[in-house]
């Protein structure tokens, strides 16, 4: 009865150290910078990347790193960027092209 036990623990004990390593990892990548966001922010308007794109290249500080972001305009950028593919239902999206135009417009403005 106690194998599955000491199996769970194994498992458990392999994924701890390894969410160690990819925290560690996610330390040591920097914030994106201006330059970065607004290209991303750019692409995005031009359709050069998709919604979905945008949202992934935001994720990880929007999601794990968020205490990293100290700069208000980056910040601002990353959460639109990370909220470009909400859906309002199962066809349709919550933001669209322009939105995308107006969050570059904004952050030339801010910038």
């Amino acid at each position: 009865m106690k194998a599955p036990f000491i199996a769970l623990d194994a498992v458990k004990g392999a994924f701890t150290s390894f969410d160690a390593v990819e925290a560690l990892m996610r330390e040591s990548a920097p914030v994106p910078t201006r330059a970065e966001v607004r290209k991303v922010l750019e692409d995005l308007a031009t359709g050069a990347v998709t919604r979905a794109e945008a949202s992934d290249w935001a994720r990880p500080w929007m999601v794990e790193d968020a205490r990293r972001v100290d700069d208000a305009l980056v910040w601002d950028a990353l959460d639109w960027l990370f909220g470009a593919d909400l859906m309002t239902s199962p066809a349709g999206y919550l933001h669209g092209p322009v939105d995308f135009q107006a969050w570059l417009i904004e952050f030339d403005a801010r910038g």
